[in-house]
């Protein structure tokens, strides 16, 4: 897969999704650790639901395209950021992407969000949850706080959303040729 979204050694053709640019990528990884600075947050854990809706916050941090299954992304204040999938939809689609190397799978999700944390050096600490209250199922809330005994979970939804809401050229664009199909 190329940077833009096509198979690679593939002739010109259709393009089946856009990935973004790994400038794109930084800035709104710069932006998420600025806010998670400010709010005292050494992880982001970046939840989405398992039916077919409430996707895009995962999607926005790691290009991931779930059609089914819950997804969750745990980026770190610093170092590099982990994927955890349900077993329904696997990694195929992760694997193409190639924003995050750290992708697993699993029933656990307290359990391998508290593996990644332990990986990152992140025990004791506290921990936003982009999706508390609107996505993220409460037994995975109980799993991690379970599994995590001295990490504080809190809400960032908010904060996630608000960097989220601020457009860059590249979204822009995208938003732009999204539009023009609707025409």
């Amino acid at each position: 897969m190329d940077e833009g979204g096509r198979m690679a050694g593939a002739d010109e053709g259709p393009v089946f999704w856009t990935l973004t640019s790994a400038q794109e990528r930084a800035r709104r990884y710069a932006a998420l650790r600025t806010v998670m600075d400010e709010a005292g947050f050494a992880a982001l854990v970046v939840c989405s639901r398992g039916d077919e809706f409430m996707r895009g916050r995962v999607q926005y941090v790691s290009d991931i395209f779930q059609w089914a299954g819950w997804g969750v992304v745990v980026l770190p204040f610093s170092g590099e950021p982990a994927f955890v999938a349900d077993p329904l939809w696997g990694l195929g689609r992760a694997q193409l992407v190639g924003w995050i190397l750290d992708l697993r799978v699993s029933q656990d999700v307290g359990g391998e969000v508290a593996d990644i944390l332990a990986d990152r050096g992140i025990a004791h600490a506290r921990v936003g949850v982009v999706g508390l209250a609107d996505v993220t199922p409460a037994a995975h809330i109980e799993q991690m706080r379970l599994a995590s005994p001295a990490v504080t979970f809190e809400d960032a939804t908010d904060l996630f959303d608000d960097v989220r809401a601020v457009k860059s050229e590249e979204e822009l664009g995208h938003l732009s040729e999204t539009s023009a199909i609707l025409r």
